[in-house]
């Protein structure tokens, strides 16, 4: 067994922006988090407001000291870097761009993003399009800030929810290689079909990941139970091990050594940062119990 601080050592949870930044920042802290995801504006809005330059320092500043990291934005809900429509299309990059800026000016490490739908293009055409934004938004921006795409649970017409798929689009830009990495969701995988109920079926789920797109581009990992069906194409967020999958993925993930690098972010159900403390206390004394 490897020594605990090989294995993965940073937790934390989306938490809410009501307040702002530094309400933000106490909900983390009262949950127990030593990392921290947020969204980078209003999920459900095309056109944010950037953060005053003041409170970014002082919430950068505040996080570290209290050795909160890395810290996430996850862009709003209505970007679509895959659309064929030009406008929606041209208004995600902007998205995406608006959300770099938002984690340069926050001192945050990584933006994470959902990547959105071919709406009827065909996946080729979708993934074309990731590419061809990626390629504009990052060859753009001089930051160091690593975009990271997240795993999608298989709905519709969805680009990224197979591992073929991301790794086609990463593969694409090896010049952009250190900008760009990997978000698995466990519960969107299991809703595309990744079965991780048994510790021998993560294992191999993790395995495939490493041959397909390369566990070194694996940046974050979404620790989420789900409500629904493996394969369903639906995820229901579920308190960790209460759902569908189990307690055995997760397990397994927090205990492999390869995993170090990777931040944990729970998104589970909650009312208050003692929900978000009660998943992270489970999911840490996962450790050391394979």
């Amino acid at each position: 067994m490897p020594e605990k601080y090989q294995l993965p050592s940073r937790f934390g949870v989306h938490a809410p922006m009501a307040g702002g930044l530094m309400k933000s920042l106490q909900w983390a802290v009262d949950a127990g988090c030593n990392a921290l995801q947020l969204f980078s504006g209003n999920p459900s809005a095309w056109v944010g407001v950037p953060w005053k330059q003041d409170l970014c320092d002082q919430f950068d500043a505040e996080r570290r000291a209290r050795d909160i990291t890395p810290c996430v934005l996850h862009t709003p809900y209505l970007i679509n870097l895959a659309s064929p429509d030009d406008g929606i299309w041209t208004k995600s990059r902007k998205m995406l761009e608006d959300a770099i800026n938002q984690a340069r000016r926050s001192g945050s490490e990584y933006v994470n993003s959902h990547i959105g739908s071919h709406m009827g293009n065909g996946m080729e055409a979708g993934i074309a399009r990731v590419i061809e934004a990626l390629r504009a938004v990052l060859e753009a921006d001089d930051s160091d800030v690593v975009v990271l795409l997240e795993t999608t649970n298989g709905s519709g017409r969805l680009v990224g929810s197979r591992f073929e798929e991301l790794a086609e689009i990463l593969n694409a830009l090896p010049h952009l290689s250190h900008r760009m990495g990997v978000c698995i969701d466990t519960a969107h995988i299991w809703a595309t079909g990744y079965d991780i109920s048994t510790a021998k079926a993560t294992r191999a789920m993790l395995k495939e990941f490493d041959n397909l797109v390369g566990l070194d581009r694996l940046k974050c990992i979404h620790a989420n139970d789900n409500r629904r069906a493996l394969g369903g194409h639906s995820d229901v967020h579920e308190d960790i091990g209460e759902g569908t999958i189990g307690p055995a993925a997760f397990k397994v993930l927090v205990n492999d050594a390869r995993l170090a690098h990777v931040p944990f972010i729970l998104e589970t159900p909650k009312k208050n940062p003692a929900d978000d403390r009660r998943n992270l206390e489970r999911i840490r004394s996962y450790q050391n119990q394979r």
